[in-house]
């Protein structure tokens, strides 16, 4: 695949359309910074060409307080725009939160034309309540209790001697189950759509799902019932294979990098 370069839009640009430096801070272990990189590359924005990439060290704490890369909410991602060149926007900023990275790239990328938050007041709204409901209900509420309390994070739980709560776990995974099963529902409606948020537009909400749910997969080991699911397979095996995606792609498949959809299996440790 050929990586256009910033200016190989357009012959030439007049300032305010040119593309601000911008360095990225992430993990391409973690969902968000995913969600971001591949929000980038749907504007046509790659490593190297229109930002630089800086790889956070999440077991070293890099982005807490008074780390290496400390970030503003000492989460991860971070953006550093060290030269917006639109005439009222010279200085340079500094954003976290995903969401906010993202509207940021949309409203500033003037070239492709490319809107992955809705054009009509409709559309936006729509795909926000998806992006917030995946954020909230699927990634707060059940993923990240499931995370907290899995197998993975005992040895973390042990050292700092926190208890363990596998009333939580087990919830977490009822809520992941449950909001998988309510959009395979949704999926499943005529005239709905390919895409998260109905229709055939393929959106932040989307990208947020992909993050959340190929993550859950991984790490956490709580994954879909893809043979009760063949809607929401469907919709996945669509956006695995968009050309974004498939640069910033799923990073918990194992060594051969091979997508399999098998039954479930969420107590145990097996590739997805």
């Amino acid at each position: 695949m050929s990586i256009p370069g910033p200016n190989d839009y357009l012959a030439r640009l007049p300032p305010s359309q040119l593309l601000p430096t911008m360095t990225f801070y992430g993990s391409r272990n973690a969902p968000n910074p995913r969600r971001v990189e591949i929000f980038l590359a749907e504007h046509k924005m790659y490593e190297g060409k229109q930002y630089k990439y800086v790889d956070i060290n999440l077991q070293k704490q890099e982005h807490k307080n008074f780390g290496r890369y400390e970030t503003p909410n000492h989460k991860v991602p971070m953006l550093i725009i060290e030269n917006d060149p639109d005439p009222e926007d010279g200085e340079e900023g500094v954003l976290a939160e995903s969401v906010a990275i993202c509207r940021y790239i949309e409203e500033r990328d003037k070239l492709t034309g490319i809107c992955l938050f809705g054009r009509t007041p409709l559309e936006r709204a729509t795909i926000e309540m998806w992006t917030r409901r995946i954020d909230f209900e699927l990634l707060h509420s059940g993923v990240g209790p499931a995370w907290i309390n899995g197998t993975v994070l005992a040895p973390m739980r042990k050292l700092r001697r926190m208890k363990d709560h596998p009333d939580l776990l087990q919830q977490g995974i009822k809520t992941i189950h449950s909001f998988y099963k309510e959009l395979n529902g949704k999926l499943s409606q005529p005239g709905y759509g390919n895409y998260v948020a109905g229709g055939n537009a393929f959106t932040i909400a989307d990208i947020t799902l992909l993050c959340v749910l190929d993550f859950a997969a991984g790490p956490v080991f709580v994954r879909p019932k893809w043979n009760q699911l063949k809607h929401l397979k469907a919709w996945h095996v669509r956006v695995s294979q968009r050309d974004s995606v498939r640069i910033h792609f799923n990073p918990y498949l194992g060594k051969n990098g091979v997508q399999t959809y098998e039954n479930d299996t969420t107590k145990t440790k097996s590739k997805m």
